[in-house]
């Protein structure tokens, strides 16, 4: 049985500070409710009073609200509809995010293809959102001179671009 349950504050400050330190952005914890399920991934959803007095305890809920991020053992993966979140907060409150890489179309068209591009030139990097013209695709990593790809099978196929 798959249950969501909602995240103790703690957590989710937790979770928002390495928001914060992996992209620099002051996500507003006011605003959301955070959920997580029985497989670890968070969802989140706009604050109501009437979702906080509910008991889920019983009910059964793998999903609820927007699948927002992965996060385990303080490794904080965002879902491509995360990576737009996260974007979008970033851009309402005039901040700068860290760890973007800008990629060409050729690039783009790659990683909606599932395949891993190549990058010798740089560093190892945990935590990259990228982008292509300024728009968020989504997330990945830089492993040994390559960018490993966390796009969803879904969403892979032809690109629009």
């Amino acid at each position: 049985m798959t249950t969501a349950r909602p995240l103790r504050k703690k957590q989710v400050k937790e979770i928002v500070q390495t928001i914060q330190n992996q992209f620099g952005i002051d996500f507003p914890i006011d605003e959301y409710q955070f959920y997580l399920n029985s497989r670890e991934k968070i969802f989140i959803l706009k604050h109501s009073e009437h979702l906080e007095s509910f008991n889920f305890e019983f009910i059964r809920t793998d999903r609820m609200g927007l699948y927002f991020a992965e996060y385990r053992n303080n490794f904080f993966r965002p879902t491509m509809q995360g990576v737009q979140l996260l974007m979008q907060v970033a851009k309402e409150q005039n901040t700068e995010v860290h760890n973007t890489l800008e990629i060409t179309k050729d690039q783009a068209e790659e990683f909606f293809k599932g395949v891993d591009i190549l990058f010798p030139s740089k560093e190892n990097s945990n935590a990259l959102i990228l982008t292509f013209q300024g728009t968020p695709l989504g997330f990945a990593q830089i492993k040994e001179g390559r960018l490993l790809n966390y796009l969803p099978k879904t969403f892979r196929g032809t690109t629009i671009i």
